[in-house]
This record gives structure tokens, sequence and C-alpha cells, in this order.
């Protein structure tokens, strides 16, 4: 499968790459962005960078990336960098589940 770009409403370009163990690696400008986490404060349940797009737990997979379809986002995995001395999130990895329930970790 293919990458899909997705371009948000300041003109930043983000791309949905499907992994081979399943899931999704977003890639994009994540410099001014808002997070959710889990109550439990363990995982990150929501993405949603200036301009787009909002990405949280329970979004069909098709409404993310169009070619993988019957899962729903998980939660995220945060990917860094250490960029001019800090480290900052340049990706995330979207865990996704089956429908049924079942997980791709």
């Amino acid at each position: 499968m293919k990458a899909y770009k997705h371009r948000n409403r300041y003109g930043d370009i983000h791309t949905f790459t499907p992994t081979e163990d399943g899931n999704i690696l977003w890639e994009g400008n994540f410099e001014y962005s808002r997070y959710g986490w889990t109550h439990s404060l363990d995982a990150i349940n929501m993405v949603d960078p200036s301009g787009g797009p909002y990405i949280a737990q329970g979004e069909l997979s098709s409404m993310i990336h169009p070619d993988i379809k019957f899962k729903t986002v998980s939660h995220f995995e945060e990917i860094t960098e250490v960029i001019d001395e800090e480290e900052r999130a340049v990706a995330y990895k979207i865990i996704l589940v089956d429908l049924i329930g079942e997980t791709n970790e």
C-alpha cells in the first residue's frame, strides 16, 4: 500500500504510511500540537497539530488512509528527534485495532 498525503488548512503536508505491522506512520509538522492522554496517563489517545488533522482514539482507519479498512485507532506512539538541542515529536505511529478488538502490536 502506498502513502496517503493530506494538506491541512495551513498548507502543511501530513503523510500517512502503512507499516509492515499493520499500523500507520504519521509524519508532518507537530511543532504546535495539542495532545490527549488516557486516564492513567500511560498512552496518547489524541493528537491535534495546528491546522489539523485532528485524530483521536476510536477514529476509523479509513478516515486516515482510504485503503485501510475495518480498524480503529487505539493509541499513538511518539517518535522524537533532538532538534536544536531540544527533543521534539517528528512523527507518530498510529496503533490500530481491528473493529472486533485485536491490536496490531
